[in-house]
C-alpha cells in the first residue's frame, strides 16, 4: 500500500503517520510566492529529512506530474527511514534552468504506535 503525504498541508486524523511507515509517498510543493514554480526542466531533485534526532535521510526525488505543478515526490524505502516519534523536516535541493537551491524546509510529524499486549 502506497500512502501519500503532501506538505505543507493543515493535517488532519486521516494525515497522522506512523513510526515504521514504508511505501510513503513525501510529496513538496514548490511555490515561489503563491505560485506553483515550474519544475519540470530540474535535472536534480532531492528530498532531505531531518529526524527528530538531527540524522539526516537524503534521497533522489522525482517530478510527481510533468513538473508544471511545482510538485515532487520522495518515496520511504524501507522500515528504517521514520523510526523515531516526533517532528520531522524536509526541504528540497533543486538543479534547474534558472534555479539552483534549497527550498523553505517544512515539517510533519511522526506519531508513535500503540504496544501490542497480550491478553
Amino acid at each position: 500500500m502506497t500512502y501519500t503525504y503532501l506538505i505543507p498541508q493543515v493535517p488532519t486524523d486521516k494525515d497522522h503517520i506512523q513510526i515504521g511507515a514504508t511505501n510513503l509517498a513525501i510529496k513538496l510543493q514548490i511555490k515561489d510566492g503563491n505560485n506553483n514554480m515550474n519544475i519540470s526542466s530540474a535535472s536534480t531533485l532531492t528530498m532531505i529529512i531531518e529526524r527528530p534526532n538531527n540524522t539526516l535521510i537524503t534521497g533522489s526525488a522525482a517530478l510527481f506530474t510533468d513538473g508544471t505543478d511545482g510538485i515532487m515526490v520522495y518515496y520511504t524505502s524501507g522500515s528504517g527511514d521514520l523510526t523515531l516519534a516526533g517532528q520531522y523536516n524536509a526541504q528540497a535541493y533543486i538543479v534547474m534552468t534558472g534555479f539552483t537551491g534549497y527550498t523553505t524546509p517544512v515539517h510533519f510529524m511522526v506519531y508513535e504506535n500503540l504496544p501490542l499486549t497480550e491478553e
